[in-house]
């Protein structure tokens, strides 16, 4: 069955956008207690491509920064064995530090937009819209009535 965003609105309790996922709160009228639901979101390929290359271009400048820093160090304390062991030591501190700034986590990042935050609904819907039916006649969603087996 395919959801629209204008049908699920109103059991839409709470939502909660982090930027890779949506967390939705969902609960019918006659409903007991609010139904979680969680989506995973995707980015759109054009802000992947986008965000890969900024972080590509950030990475190398400070990578960029760091072996010439590293080579003058290495130059400052003289050539042979104390150069090389003082430009081997300043760049894997160099590296250390900027791996702690170059966050990939960035690349998967969704906008948050009007459109995101309802297709997230519509995604996080689809693992709970079993315990829903959409009631036709009067164009609104019920709990779905769950009854124990007999033996």
């Amino acid at each position: 069955m395919e959801y629209k965003y204008d049908e699920i609105k109103p059991l839409v309790v709470s939502e909660e956008f982090d930027g890779q996922m949506m967390k939705v709160s969902f609960k019918s009228a006659d409903g007991n207690a609010p139904v979680q639901a969680v989506a995973a979101l995707t980015p759109d390929q054009k802000d992947l491509v986008k965000n890969a290359g900024k972080q590509a271009v950030k990475t190398g400048f400070i990578y960029g920064i760091i072996n010439a820093v590293s080579r003058m160090v290495g130059g400052a304390a003289g050539g042979g064995v104390g150069g090389s062991v003082a430009r081997s030591a300043t760049s894997s501190m160099g590296h250390a530090a900027a791996s702690k700034h170059t966050d990939s986590s960035n690349l998967t990042k969704v906008k948050d937009t009007p459109e995101n935050r309802q297709k997230g609904v519509v995604e996080a819907f689809k693992t709970v819209a079993n315990m829903y039916e959409y009631d036709d006649v009067a164009k609104t969603w019920k709990a779905k009535k769950i009854e124990a087996p007999t033996a």
